[in-house]
């Protein structure tokens, strides 16, 4: 099985350096909100509490607040922005994170396969908020904002702060 990892933390680079992403939850959000996992203690619990052990006790507590929170104000992340084109239509993969450092850790899956609705291209200009992508062209503010919402970045400026090299890749959509 293909696994892809996905940020627990904000990386190092991050102005939010070390502060949970939520994207777990935010993914588990989109898949009790549009794909019918709706049952929390089979299908939520059972993939979390392994990613929940590698969490302080404060930092759990907070998590399970915030996927309730994710679900009830209806904000899940239904994509993911990477760079290349290593993703098509149909191809299912793992969603994981690290247990600890990346690349030197274990990899914990926290939710089930995944499978690639759709992928589009997209250039994120290191330069200034530009985002062009081969549906629309370059994006107007506040389809940005809708961009960076639907992949559980929660503000403009933390975007910015993600992708401070610019991008040219896909949105793909799970």
């Amino acid at each position: 099985m293909i696994r892809r990892p996905f940020s627990a933390r904000f990386p190092a680079t991050h102005r939010r350096k070390g502060e949970l992403t939520f994207f777990p939850e935010k993914i588990w959000a989109h898949l009790i909100l549009n794909r019918g996992h709706t049952d929390l203690k089979e299908n939520v619990y059972h993939w979390l509490i392994p990613y929940w052990k590698t969490l302080t006790s404060e930092e759990r507590d907070l998590s399970e607040e915030k996927l309730c929170e994710f679900v009830n104000n209806k904000t899940p992340k239904i994509h993911t922005i990477r760079e290349g084109d290593g993703y098509r239509k149909g191809m299912k993969f793992a969603p994981y994170v690290w247990s600890g450092r990346p690349y030197n850790s274990l990899q914990i899956v926290f939710a089930p396969e995944l499978t690639v609705e759709k992928t589009t291209p997209i250039v994120v200009d290191k330069f200034a908020v530009r985002i062009i992508t081969a549906d629309t062209g370059t994006l107007s503010g506040s389809q940005t904002l809708e961009l960076v919402k639907n992949d559980g970045i929660d503000n403009l400026k933390d975007f910015q702060s993600w992708f401070t090299k610019g991008l040219a890749g896909n949105i793909v959509y799970f």
